[in-house]
């Protein structure tokens, strides 16, 4: 380990181990399961084509068709998004996205390795502290489904670049350049997760007071001038963090300050206002910290079985741990025994406290504030409430609910705290060596057996977690191949929208399935049973072209990260044997059926949206509408109102025929036809307007309405 490439070499090999066969599929696979990492991998591949053609990204028609969505301005994480998005330019979204992934891995455990060497200066001890970083159960579940949240790199630096900081400031020059370096790293964490640079500042807070615990009890009133000058250095890290890091985050501190009135989607403005359930729900156990996690090929499947265990001790939250890609933040038993023996070290040695006497202390003094702040905000023991770190935190930094994340920190703080015991223990093994005169190569024996040790106890395979997507189901095949622009709808209701957006990138035809953060999720109420009469009507009115009918899943594995992974397919698959009224079938196969949504006597249809601007009214298809002798119906959807809203249906240009032959019912009770006015009174969810012919006029030619218009009424 005399050469930096040599460890680079060593840690991307176990990267490369671990996350088999993914290196050798990184255009058609990735990491971990369906979720969110497949909603970026879709956003990086719109954002090339948008490029590419010369568009707005943030315009992307595809999703949620026919209406489709302004995307949220990104965070201004440009540490994450700059290096996926200069990858997907060269190669594309998959393998930009799979780098960066693998990437992350020998990135953390260099940072990792270079704070336990700057603090034990043994290479060995922090080449074994990297492991323990790097290939933790937190960073191989963050990895599974967030990349931004894998990208744990910056952490050691900053650590490292406080502790210097921390350290005797002897000069200006010094306090200029520790307290630049700190600003720089602090940057770092901010531009890659606000999460991270967040917590960063929890750290600062915490490792202030430990080493000022520390130096007042050790120097007493000579302590003060330097508590100084590290104010000073603080100070000017927090002025360069926030000059480096403003220019590409001032968007999102809007939105902090004032979400509701921010252009961004209903979900990210809902980010920004957590409510404090969530804070409860995602906040660290005490256990979390010490349970291997639920992937491990030995104890694994023993591991649930253990929380469900635990939650019957209690009759509240206090024992009901968060979902397992939220808990697991796993330390590891190897750490734990080394970080305790650094301490009964401390004791027991008196060269070892001289060495290491302040590190550990502090260090330690630091994880154990963290893991306080990480608990739930309070505990009730014999109905008296007592309110924890977190509650406070929550007044102050709303948008940030999840506590147990916090692990990642305490985690490197346990792992430098490992870093000294093995720097001690390799000490004594050496001199040993020595004098029974034994080659000093056996060091080599004594570092990969702990190395192996490490390994072992954060494995997380067979089997492989990598998802191949390879293989293109033939339905979506068949669907690239339709010359038209199409606009399809993945059912059920409950798929996975992350599936349908990765095979978008294959078929590129509008997807209608709206999320539970998009303002037309209500439509979903209204189309939830394909075999209703009606329902074909709708989805035609819509533009829908196509429905998906996945009788299997698409991804059969068990999906950990996503508790109703098991819904994503249509759970009576017999039923869908038959052919929906209004369609006919279109193409079969094992896993899909598609059926084709006939365009006659297609429904009209309106959506009217309450938000902080106004009303926003959308005709999907355009404004003409011929009317037929059969019955014709309009739809009309209130969403994002609780109360009734006067509103007018107009239209302009009469073609043809008169409107004299038609009666008009709406809401099942009759509306008088005048001067091409309706006046109607919209009641939340769905409005039901049907014009129906008096009398048949084979002669008459077809009525036509041109510049359909509704418009609330607002006075």
């Amino acid at each position: 380990m005399k050469k930096p490439f040599l460890l680079l070499v060593l840690y991307s090999f176990a990267a490369v181990v671990l996350t088999f066969p993914l290196v050798t599929k990184l255009s058609s696979s990735t990491y971990g399961y369906a979720g969110d990492n497949f909603g970026a991998i879709h956003y990086f591949w719109w954002w090339k084509q948008s490029l590419l053609a010369g568009l707005d990204h943030r315009n992307s028609f595809l999703e949620e068709a026919p209406f489709g969505v302004t995307l949220d301005n990104e965070s201004g994480a440009i540490l994450y998004y700059l290096p996926v998005k200069l990858l997907t330019l060269l190669t594309d979204a998959v393998t930009g996205y799979n780098l960066v992934l693998l990437l992350s891995f020998p990135a953390a455990a260099l940072a990792m390795f270079w704070l336990a060497y700057r603090v034990t200066r043994n290479k060995a001890a922090g080449f074994i502290a990297g492991l323990i970083f790097a290939f933790s159960p937190y960073h191989f579940w963050k990895a599974y489904n967030h990349l931004d949240l894998a990208l744990i790199w910056p952490l050691p630096l900053y650590a490292l670049a406080l502790w210097n900081l921390l350290k005797e400031l002897s000069t200006k020059r010094m306090i200029i350049f520790r307290g630049s370096m700190a600003g720089l790293a602090l940057a770092a964490c901010v531009l890659t997760n606000f999460y991270y640079g967040y917590f960063m500042l929890l750290l600062t807070g915490a490792l202030l007071l430990s080493n000022g615990v520390y130096g007042f009890w050790r120097q007493r009133k000579a302590y003060f001038p330097e508590i100084l000058k590290q104010f000073l250095a603080l100070l000017l890290a927090g002025f360069l963090a926030l000059l480096i890091s403003a220019p590409f985050m001032y968007k999102t501190l809007l939105s902090f300050r004032n979400p509701s009135t921010s252009s961004e989607s209903l979900f990210k403005q809902e980010a920004f206002r957590r409510p404090f359930d969530n804070l409860i729900s995602l906040s660290a156990r005490p256990w979390d910290y010490l349970i291997p996690s639920q992937d491990h090929p030995l104890w694994g499947k023993y591991v649930p079985i253990l929380y469900d265990w635990i939650k019957t001790k209690s009759n509240d939250f206090k024992t009901i741990s968060a979902v397992p890609h939220e808990r697991t933040i796993y330390l590891g038993w190897v750490s734990v025994v080394l970080a305790v023996l650094s301490v009964w070290l401390l004791r027991k040695s008196s060269s070892f406290r001289e060495k290491y006497g302040r590190a550990i202390f502090v260090f330690g003094l630091t994880a154990l504030t963290l893991v306080l702040i990480s608990l739930p905000p309070f505990i009730i023991i014999k109905n008296v409430q007592l309110n924890l770190p977190s509650f406070y935190l929550y007044k102050l930094f709303p948008m940030f609910r999840s506590y147990a994340r916090l692990g990642v920190v305490v985690l490197m703080l346990v792992a430098l705290l490992a870093s000294t015991a093995v720097a001690k223990l390799l000490e004594v093994t050496y001199a040993s060596l020595l004098y029974k005169k034994y080659c000093r190569s056996s060091l080599v024996y004594v570092i990969c057996f702990l190395s192996s040790l490490v390994v072992f106890d954060f494995l997380n395979v067979p089997p492989a977690k990598v998802t191949d997507f390879s293989t293109v189901p033939p339905a979506y095949l068949w669907l690239a191949k339709q010359a038209e622009p199409s606009i399809i709808l993945e059912w059920p209701p409950t798929f996975n929208v992350a599936d349908g957006l990765l095979m978008q990138r294959v078929h590129q035809k509008g997807m209608a399935n709206w999320s539970i953060q998009s303002p037309y999720f209500g439509l979903w109420k209204y189309v939830s049973d394909l075999y209703l009469p009606e329902t074909a009507k709708k989805l035609a009115g819509l533009g829908v072209n196509f429905v998906f009918v996945h009788t299997q899943l698409l991804f059969g594995q068990e999906n950990p990260v996503d508790d109703l992974f098991y819904t994503r397919a249509v759970p009576d698959s017999e039923r869908y044997h038959s052919v929906p009224p209004g369609m006919s079938l279109a193409f079969s196969s094992p896993y899909i059926t598609v059926f084709s949504v006939e365009k006659m006597n297609v429904a009209k249809m309106a959506t009217v949206i309450k938000n902080n601007s106004g009303f926003n009214i959308r005709l999907p298809g355009g404004n003409g509408w011929q009317l037929n002798n059969d019955e014709n119906t309009f739809y009309l959807y209130l969403f994002g109102s609780h109360d009734d809203v006067p509103a007018a249906l107009s239209w302009n240009n009469l073609k043809g025929g008169s409107l004299e032959s038609y009666m008009a019912t709406f809401n099942a009770e009759d509306v008088p036809i005048e001067n091409e006015i309706i006046k109607l009174i919209l009641k939340p969810g769905e409005n039901k307007l049907s014009m129906s012919r008096l009398s048949s006029c084979p002669e008459c030619p077809p009525t036509t309405l041109n510049s359909l218009s509704l418009q609330v009424i607002t006075q």
